[in-house]
């Protein structure tokens, strides 16, 4: 129970931060609460690409 608490209490800060500049979750947004794991550094010139199942599909970066 008390990390469904907790990842209620991020999704209301969220939202409540996205609400101070003019932005709001809407229905069918996806909230990710968590990370899947550690921050990875990045450089200029950097392409990433994430893979997600279940109908995401990709998302690519490019940092210049």
């Amino acid at each position: 129970m008390a990390s469904e608490v907790l990842a209620l209490t991020a999704v209301a800060w969220l939202a409540n931060k996205l609400g101070e500049s003019g932005t709001a979750l809407e229905p069918g947004d996806v909230i990710l609460s968590g990370a899947m794991h550690s921050a990875k550094p990045v450089e200029a010139g950097d392409h990433i690409i994430a893979r997600f199942d279940n109908g995401f599909g990709d998302i690519k970066l490019s940092f210049h």
